[in-house]
């Protein structure tokens, strides 16, 4: 209870803002310091029309408080990213090594994910992190983006049956929704790979529902070689590969050698090469 409260208060600093700004919002001063102390709860409809007032989503309130990702691991993660892009397996073993030093387990098995089989036990840590988290924030997102691969289809499956729920408060922040269109990008070639149609179409009809304006040319380009690679599995096969080797010359054409190389090894079995 005492976090909604310091966190309310310090947005509200940060804001320059006094304790009497929200009167005019039919908030009394008196309740609201109690609620920032923890001394009391206040109804989050309230709580919502004073963000509001600050410029601040409740997704953005709700993102800090329970799935804030601090700076260094999205470092962190940025740097796993990265790597695996150029391929690099021996900084990845690195930031591997680091993280495990620090006592990051889960952090460090993003980047183990990138390079080398991980163990048993070590999956089961990410599916209990996964299947516990009621929401999931920017490192489950990232946790599934770098393990994926690794996860069997019916732990994939399980994962996804309740996918929606599990992200909905936090779709309108960016860096959020880039990730998740990742994930859902990944998602669509590694399900279809191992041939699991009605899955990867589901998965597909949502992100071309999706809002993807302002985002980059690396999310777009991911999109349209998801799109690709269905249609290549499941549709038409050889404008499939087309769209596919099209897409890959726009990303050389644009100097984005390492995500060239990185994809057209990754889809290679996919294009017959």
């Amino acid at each position: 209870m005492t976090s909604y409260g310091k966190l309310f208060r310090r947005i509200r600093e940060q804001k320059n803002l006094s304790l009497t700004y929200f009167e005019r919002l039919g908030i009394n001063p008196g309740n609201l310091s109690k609620f920032e102390r923890g001394q009391t709860m206040m109804d989050f409809s309230r709580v919502d029309s004073m963000l509001q007032a600050m410029d601040v989503s409740l997704a953005e309130y709700e993102l800090m408080l329970h799935h804030f990702t601090p700076n260094f691991q999205e470092l962190f993660l940025e740097a796993v990213e990265q790597a695996n892009f150029a391929q690099d397996k021996r900084r990845l073993n690195a930031l591997y090594d680091e993280a495990s030093r620090d006592f990051y387990p889960l952090l460090a098995l993003t980047a183990k994910a990138c390079y080398s089989t991980l163990e048993a036990g070590e999956i089961n840590l990410i599916l209990k992190r996964l299947d516990n988290s009621l929401h999931w924030g920017y490192f489950e997102l990232s946790l599934i983006y770098f393990t994926m691969e690794q996860l069997q289809t019916k732990d994939l499956k399980r994962l996804l049956s309740d996918f929606d729920q599990k992200h909905q408060h936090f779709y309108n922040i960016l860096a959020y929704r880039r990730r998740l269109l990742q994930v859902a990008c990944q998602l669509i070639i590694l399900l279809s790979w191992r041939e699991e149609q009605a899955l990867a179409g589901k998965i597909l009809k949502k992100l071309e529902g999706r809002n993807r304006n302002s985002i980059d040319f690396y999310i777009d380009t991911l999109c349209k070689l998801a799109s690709a690679t269905y249609r290549c599995c499941f549709e038409a096969p050889q404008y499939g590969r087309q769209e596919i080797r099209a897409t890959l010359d726009i990303m050389n054409q644009l100097e984005q050698k390492d995500l060239r190389d990185f994809y057209e090894q990754k889809l290679a079995q996919i294009l017959g090469e």
